[in-house]
């Protein structure tokens, strides 16, 4: 008999874990259980159990379906895969950044403002060089940017993928969540003025539309929202939230909503800014 190229699937007999892999024989029928690394010792551990999938003719044949194979399952908690092509599961990809952000490592060594610092230079020297994102025309971002959108919404990739990440910076305080409320708010504003101008100077986005263009669509969006009442129900929201909270005048010790202690501090002559946030169980005597 002559040996084989085939693909195969390890089972366990006490577990419900599972491996793939693909292997060309030296001589027939020889002894082979697969070549883990991440999880090798589970082989030690427990008893693995070989079925041959399929044979095939060349070794490149059996990748490509090894491959296939593995790609479909790599993030399935049970697949002791955890590498494909190139490609790393998103449980490894979870703990190399945990080892990196326990021993700053890579980009965890470099404090926010040297993040910062080469990230300006990167995009400076990529405007000044026109490479990469700037040697395209505006049109072709445009069209990119769309066919990229489309393609994300139909395979619901990006949103996968910020959903872990951002659950992963929430737990270690990374990103956007290591950032005061006052740091986000000048952050948001600055951001705020660099896109707008970016959008004015290069006439996209609102920009991109006549005035009359924006009369129509303003119409349209009013009158979209008059049939849905999304605005109504959102205004009803945020006056709610807005209503719930009350504030506290340290000269007077008057306490009210937010536009109501407005009035009686601009009326007493009384800056608006001499106030602080108080917890509304607890506000009920204070004005007794």
């Amino acid at each position: 008999m002559q040996p084989r190229i085939y693909t195969y699937k390890i089972t366990f007999e006490e577990v419900s874990y599972y491996y793939y892999g693909s292997h060309k024989e030296r001589k027939y029928n020889e002894y082979y259980m697969g070549s883990p690394v991440t999880h090798k010792w589970m082989w030690d551990f427990y008893t693995p159990k070989k079925q041959i999938l399929e044979i095939f003719n060349s070794r490149e044949d059996a990748n490509i379906i090894e491959n296939r194979l593995i790609k479909s399952v790599l993030d399935d908690k049970l697949c002791l895969n955890k590498n494909c092509g190139g490609i790393i599961s998103s449980d490894m990809c979870r703990r190399g950044i945990e080892t990196q952000i326990e021993n700053k490592l890579g980009l965890f060594s470099r404090s926010k403002k040297q993040i910062k610092i080469d990230g300006d230079k990167g995009r400076e020297t990529q405007k000044r060089l026109g490479i990469g994102f700037y040697n395209l025309p505006i049109e072709m971002r445009k069209e990119n940017g769309k066919k990229l959108g489309q393609k994300n919404v139909e395979t619901g990739h990006i949103q996968n993928l910020g959903e872990k990440y951002g659950k992963l910076c929430y737990e270690n305080n990374l990103g956007i969540f290591g950032l005061s409320k006052e740091e986000r708010k000048e952050n948001s504003s600055k951001g705020g003025k660099v896109s707008g101008n970016e959008a004015y100077k290069n006439k996209t986005g609102i920009h991109s539309f006549g005035e009359q263009q924006r009369i129509d669509i303003g119409k349209k969006s009013g009158n979209k929202n008059k049939e849905t009442g999304h605005i109504q129900e959102l205004g009803k929201k945020q006056s709610k939230q807005l209503n719930s909270k009350k504030w506290m005048c340290l000269i007077t010790n008057y306490v009210s909503t937010s536009g109501p202690l407005t009035i009686y501090q601009k009326s007493r002559g009384i800056d608006t800014s001499l106030r602080v946030e108080v917890d509304l169980l607890n506000n009920t005597n204070i004005n007794e």
